[in-house]
């Protein structure tokens, strides 16, 4: 591929070399048009000078230009062609340098008309001639026809000719030195321009893998400072990226250790000495425990894995509001009996949404799970469903929250817990408002969290009614 430095280099070169092309073409055509032009001039004052002296005298012409000093016309030495003709053919003059033969190639011209072109001498030389047609002027007192003479003055063009030459080469001499000069420069040009190029590709191989440094912007010049700050913005989101990989995975180590201990140390006891069947069948039920609590762990984890990746299907259909959630309560109904928490109903007959059912199931259910876990013992749970500006809702709150409200956006992240008096029993593991805060994001839905420190926590999910869906 090739270089910034070659391709600007080059496009600089070949622009500066079509401006100077043009730019010559233009004093050359220029040059040209004024000398024709002062040669054109020259001419036709000759011309009218040689016009001013013809007379007619009855039926015949005189001419008098013998007397004026016009040598290239009158001597066969001259460089000058002249030649003057009637209407009817007659010639009147042929200058000694014709050798007896006409111009031609010369175009009809009308009276008090002049004419400028280029014409042909007998023996096929290209000359610059002007042609006039006039009518004689009688002598005083003189009667007759009226007599019209046509003239026609013309000369080589050797020293325009010569001129031009000089100057082509002149210019094509001085584009070459103008393109190499340019060249040079501009390679001294972008090569100083791109330095900052090389500065900035140094910073960044000199940070190999340590994304927390970031790139100065220094002097870099003012085009590149939205690269700069672009690429610093990147290495900022990897630094954050790499450290929630950290934290997720160091958390994930210390979720799964506890359960994996408790299996290991049951094991271990169970076989450090012979034991009874009915021993066995205790201890292998008691392992049941934590290796569901890691089974839950993963199954969540996967979930949000494939939230992230976009690797879920959503199937929407309508869905009853109340009936999931009613549905969803039963697993958790002991630990509402456990804990002796009285639970509040306000749901309507019906309320009809479009989503998936299996998923949105999934998030009532960790909303569900983590009000009955973290309400305080004895406390209460409230369950509503409502519509607010054409979206059906659902409200679940938990009594004695112990989640300040700066707090409420930790607990949307995963392995995040509110209540710290209960990590140290593995029951929890941070991981079901993460699971069903992605859940309702996927669904087109929105959940606000809201808590206040020893009062209510509350969760509410917000999803277009199948009413609405049905209209847009």
């Amino acid at each position: 591929m090739r270089s910034i430095r070659t391709s600007l280099l080059v496009g600089a070169v070949v622009v500066t070399a079509c401006a100077f092309a043009l730019a010559s073409i233009a004093i050359y055509r220029g040059a040209k048009s004024t000398l024709i032009a002062d040669v054109d001039e020259e001419l036709g004052e000759e011309l009218r000078l040689v016009a001013s002296t013809v007379r007619a005298q009855g039926a015949t012409v005189q001419l008098g230009f013998e007397d004026l000093d016009m040598p290239e016309y009158t001597t066969a030495r001259g460089d000058g062609f002249l030649q003057l003709w009637l209407e009817d053919g007659t010639v009147l003059y042929r200058s000694p340098t014709l050798a007896g033969g006409m111009l031609t190639d010369l175009p009809v011209i009308q009276t008090d008309q002049t004419s400028f072109a280029w014409a042909r001498t007998p023996d096929g030389r290209r000359v610059r001639a002007v042609s006039i047609r006039f009518e004689a002027r009688h002598e005083a007192n003189a009667t007759g026809r009226p007599l019209f003479v046509q003239a026609v003055a013309a000369c080589e063009p050797e020293e325009i000719d010569v001129f031009l030459d000089r100057l082509k080469i002149l210019l094509l001499a001085v584009g070459a030195l103008t393109g190499l000069a340019a060249a040079l420069t501009l390679a001294v040009v972008i090569r100083s321009s791109l330095r900052p190029l090389d500065v900035l590709a140094g910073q960044i191989e000199g940070l190999r893998d340590d994304v927390s440094s970031r790139v100065h912007m220094g002097r870099v010049p003012r085009e590149m400072e939205p690269i700069v700050q672009q690429l610093n913005q990147l290495l900022a989101r990897l630094e954050s990226a790499f450290q929630r990989e950290r934290t997720f995975s160091a958390d994930i180590a210390h979720e799964l250790r506890t359960p994996i201990a408790d299996l290991r140390s049951m094991v271990e006891v169970m076989l450090s000495r012979p034991r009874s069947t009915d021993d066995y069948r205790d201890t292998l039920e008691s392992t049941l425990d934590p290796i569901r609590r890691v089974q839950a762990i993963v199954e969540r984890l996967l979930y949000l894995g494939r939230l992230d990746a976009g690797q879920i299907e959503i199937e929407e259909q309508p869905v009853d509001l109340c009936e999931l959630v009613t549905a969803s309560w039963q697993p958790v109904a002991g630990t509402v009996q456990r804990r002796r928490l009285s639970v509040e109903w306000d749901l309507p007959s019906a309320a009809h949404v479009v989503s998936d059912p299996l998923l949105l199931a999934l998030a009532i259910r960790n909303v569900l799970e983590n009000a009955t876990n973290y309400a305080n013992e004895g406390g209460y749970v409230r369950i509503s469903i409502g519509a607010t500006n054409g979206a059906n809702t659902l409200r679940i709150v938990n009594s004695g929250s112990n989640v300040a409200p700066e707090e409420v956006g930790m607990l949307l992240r995963r392995f995040a817990r509110g209540d710290v008096s209960r990590t140290a029993k593995g029951e929890h593991f941070g991981l079901g408002l993460a699971l069903a805060a992605k859940i309702v994001s996927a669904l087109h839905g929105t959940m606000d969290v809201q808590s206040r420190l020893g009062g209510e926590f509350s969760v509410t999910f917000s999803f277009e009614s199948a009413r609405e869906r049905a209209v847009i």
